[in-house]
C-alpha cells in the first residue's frame, strides 16, 4: 500500500506543473490569495506541489469557475474494480468562446483504458441550454462475472473482456439554479473477449450464451433517454447540507440482430444533515435500476445493474450480484477530526431480483464497516473504506472519489 500511494503521489506531482503554470482571465484557480505564506525550502518538491494542488483546488471552489482551461490531472474514477487509475485532459474555449472542448485518457495499475472527448456547441439559449457531443472509448480487461441472480456463487467467479465505443450527444435544460432536465441520445459498440485475468478462470469457460446473455455475440445499441436531476447540496465535493436527487429512462434498441431491444430506468437520492456542526455530518442514500424487455427479447449481462463493491454494499466484492432489478442502501456518520481528515462509519444493504416485485427491504445484503476520508472542505480526493458482515470476509477499497 505504501509504494502504490508513493507511486500515486509521484505521478500527481508529475501532472501539477502544467496546471500551475496555467495563467489568464479566464482561469480563477491560478490566482493566489494575498495572504498565501511564502514558499520555504521545505515547501518544494513533492510537499509543495500538493498543497499548491489542494490551495488551487480550495481557490476554484471559491471563484466558481465552472469552464477552466488547460491541461489537469486525472485521478481515478476510471471504473470500479479497475485498480488506481491516473491520466490527464486538456480543456479549452475556442472559437470566442463559442465551442468548450474537453479530451483526457486515463490508464489503470490493471491496464484498464479510458479515453474521452466532449464537445460543448453553441446553444440559441446559453444560460438555460446546454449541448454536448462526444465519444468514449472504454477497453476493460477483467471485469468479473458470478452469474446472475441473487443465489450466484462465489466459486464461479470468473472475468471478462469489454471494449466498447460510445458516441453521444446531450441535451441540458438549467430549469431553475438546482433542477436540470434532459436528454442524450448514443451508439454504443461492444466487444466482448476472454478475460486476460489468470488468476480466474475467462468467462467462456464457466458460463454460456443461456447463463451470460449475449456472451456469443454483441450487437451494436442505439440508446436513447430522458433525465432529471435536482441538486441542493451546500457543495458538491464534500457536502454537509442539502441533498442531490437524479432520475433517468431509457430505451437500448438492438440494431444487428433484433434479438436485445430492453428499457432501463434508475433513480437514486442522496441526503445530508450536518448534526449541529459541519463536523458531524449524517448522509442517507438509496437507489433503484430496473431494466426491462419485451418477450423474446434478451438483455446482455454486461449491462445488467449489481450489488456489491464501493458504490453499493462493501461487504462484498465489485459485480458480486446482478440481475434485471436492484435497490441499495446506505448511510455514513462522517466526523472532522481534522481540516483535511474525516473518520466514516458506514452500513449498507441491497438486493437483486428477476422480478421487481421482490425488491422489498427483507433478506438484503447486509455490510458495515468504517473509513477515512482525506480532502479540502470543498472536496474529498481520496476516501479507505473496510467493510465486513456479508458472509464473505473482509473487503477494501481505496477510490479518487467520494462514496455519495
Amino acid at each position: 500500500m505504501k509504494i502504490t500511494l508513493l507511486a500515486l503521489i509521484a505521478a500527481l506531482a508529475l501532472t501539477l506543473p502544467a496546471t500551475a503554470q496555467q495563467t489568464g482571465s479566464g482561469d480563477q484557480s491560478s490566482a493566489v490569495p494575498k495572504d498565501q505564506p511564502t514558499p520555504t525550502a521545505q515547501d518544494e518538491g513533492v510537499v509543495g506541489r500538493l498543497k499548491t494542488y489542494i490551495n488551487k483546488d480550495k481557490n476554484s471552489e471559491k471563484a466558481k469557475d465552472p469552464e477552466p482551461e488547460g491541461f489537469y490531472p486525472r485521478i481515478g474514477g476510471l471504473t470500479t474494480g479497475s485498480g488506481i487509475a491516473l491520466g490527464s485532459g486538456y480543456r479549452a474555449h475556442f472559437v470566442d468562446r463559442a465551442f468548450y472542448a474537453d479530451l483526457s485518457a486515463i490508464v489503470s495499475t490493471k491496464r484498464y483504458l479510458g479515453v474521452d472527448a466532449r464537445l460543448r456547441v453553441p446553444s440559441p439559449a446559453p444560460e438555460r441550454l446546454e449541448l454536448w457531443t462526444s465519444v468514449a472509448f472504454r477497453r476493460f480487461p477483467q471485469e468479473d462475472y458470478f452469474g446472475l441472480g441473487d443465489a450466484a456463487l462465489l466459486t464461479n467467479r470468473s472475468n471478462y473482456g469489454i471494449q466498447s465505443v460510445d458516441y453521444g450527444g446531450q441535451a441540458i435544460v438549467h430549469v431553475t439554479p438546482i433542477w436540470n432536465v434532459g436528454t442524450d441520445v448514443g451508439y454504443f459498440t461492444p466487444s466482448i473477449r476472454a478475460g486476460n485475468d489468470t488468476n480466474f478462470p475467462s468467462i467462456e469457460l464457466l458460463f454460456t450464451d443461456v447463463t451470460a446473455p449475449g456472451l456469443a455475440e454483441q450487437p451494436d445499441f442505439l440508446h436513447y433517454g430522458l433525465f432529471t436531476a435536482l441538486d441542493y447540496r451546500d457543495q458538491r465535493g464534500n457536502p454537509r447540507n442539502g441533498g442531490y436527487y437524479r432520475a433517468t429512462v431509457a430505451q437500448w434498441n438492438d440494431q444487428s440482430m433484433n434479438a436485445y431491444d430492453f428499457r432501463r430506468f434508475d433513480a437514486e437520492v442522496n441526503q445530508y444533515v450536518s448534526l449541529g456542526s459541519p463536523r458531524h455530518v449524517l448522509v442517507g442514500r438509496a437507489g433503484v435500476s430496473y431494466v426491462n424487455n419485451d418477450a423474446g427479447e434478451r438483455v446482455p449481462f454486461y449491462v445488467f445493474p449489481y450489488v456489491g463493491g464501493a458504490n453499493t454494499v462493501r461487504s462484498f466484492r465489485e459485480f458480486r450480484f446482478r440481475d434485471e432489478n436492484t435497490m441499495f442502501l446506505s448511510g455514513e456518520y462522517r466526523l472532522g477530526v481534522h481540516k483535511y481528515v474525516q473518520l466514516v462509519g458506514f452500513l449498507d444493504g441491497g438486493k437483486v431480483a428477476g422480478n421487481r416485485e421482490d425488491l422489498t427491504a427483507g433478506a438484503l445484503r447486509k455490510g458495515y464497516g468504517g473509513g477515512v476520508r482525506a480532502g479540502t472542505g470543498n472536496r474529498t480526493f481520496v476516501r479507505f473504506d473496510i467493510g465486513t458482515g456479508g458472509g464473505e470476509g473482509t473487503r477494501y477499497f481505496l477510490k479518487f472519489f467520494p462514496s455519495f
